[in-house]
């Protein structure tokens, strides 16, 4: 807009001026004729003085004419680029929709597969299948990392059922009873926790069935039925940093089934046993869990284990 002002001004400029040369040289012949020969030069001289002036107002007014014409074309090919760049982004923004609607569509099939492996417990997403699982459970002690073990346990179930078979085949091979399952570890050495951290029993005593992994602390059950946990927790004397006694739960699919709390103070160390009977199915997640900030001791005078076994 103040281009154009500027341009609109310039040529009303230039209008202004050519009838202005054109009147004082008509001005000049008229007076001239009445004057003597002797005045003629100065006159001449000053008509001339006068139009060089104009000519140099001229010029300025085409210099400065030429510099806002460039000045516009600058402005409309940047005008230009925001165009192409808008056009851009608004294809951009097509291709994200389009993944977007691709996920939601592979995010359907994911629940209908669902669906399908537990037609009894209809899932409209894994969230309410453990609350199917755990009807008093609350929603908000399922942790990002619960909800993720949850997610891997139904999708492996096929994986785990392969498993399983190849582990019955073996046991029926070396004479053992085809279904025993049972499992111990404890805690290698001292270390402060955080809250709702899993507790790593790295320490393997027993692992009938091959349920327990000690390089994640995760029970996952290879056999249907009624199993009993128990889990034993030393924590270590208060300090300067750490004031609290250690909470802990036992976990099933996200959900708590039971706490204990190990209760110390500055000069004691406190130690506290859970035990727990659970019907847990194939591809359950069974572990411990922190319930507070703190440090657990696990060491020749006293151990913080977690074990586990199928009673029927």
């Amino acid at each position: 807009m103040t281009l154009l002002l500027v341009v609109v001004t310039l040529i009303e400029l230039v209008i202004t001026v050519k009838p202005t040369l054109g009147q004082a040289v008509r001005s000049f012949e008229v007076d001239s004729r009445n004057l003597p020969d002797e005045t003629k030069p100065g006159m001449y001289e000053t008509l001339i003085e006068r139009l060089e002036k104009q000519e140099a107002a001229l010029r300025h007014l085409q210099i400065t004419l030429v510099e806002a014409s460039k000045e516009t074309h600058n402005k409309n090919q940047q005008i230009e680029h925001l165009n192409s760049m808008l056009s851009e982004i608004m294809v951009k923004l097509g291709e994200k929709d389009n993944q977007v609607e691709k996920l939601e569509n592979e995010l359907r099939e994911i629940r209908k597969k669902l669906y399908v492996e537990h037609p009894t417990e209809p899932i409209s997403d894994v969230t309410k299948s453990l609350r199917g699982l755990h009807p008093h459970g609350s929603h908000e002690d399922v942790t990002h990392k619960d909800s993720l073990l949850a997610v891997d346990g139904f999708q492996q179930q096929r994986d785990k059922r392969e498993l399983y078979n190849q582990y019955i085949e073996t046991q029926e091979k070396q004479g053992r009873t085809a279904g025993a399952v049972a499992f111990s570890a404890s805690i290698h050495g001292d270390h402060v926790v955080n809250k709702h951290e899993v507790l790593v029993f790295g320490d393997e005593l027993v692992n009938e069935g091959s349920g327990y992994n000690r390089g994640d602390g995760i029970f996952t059950v290879p056999q249907s039925g009624v199993y009993v946990f128990t889990w034993s927790i030393t924590a270590g004397t208060h300090s300067e940093t750490i004031k609290t006694d250690i909470y802990t739960n036992l976990m099933q699919n996200g959900f708590p089934v039971g706490n204990i709390d190990s209760d110390s103070d500055e000069h004691n160390f406190g130690s506290a046993t859970g035990v727990v009977v659970l019907r847990c199915s194939y591809g359950d997640h069974v572990y411990v869990r922190t319930d507070s900030p703190g440090k657990v001791n696990s060491d020749y005078q006293a151990k913080s284990t977690f074990s586990g076994w199928l009673l029927f």
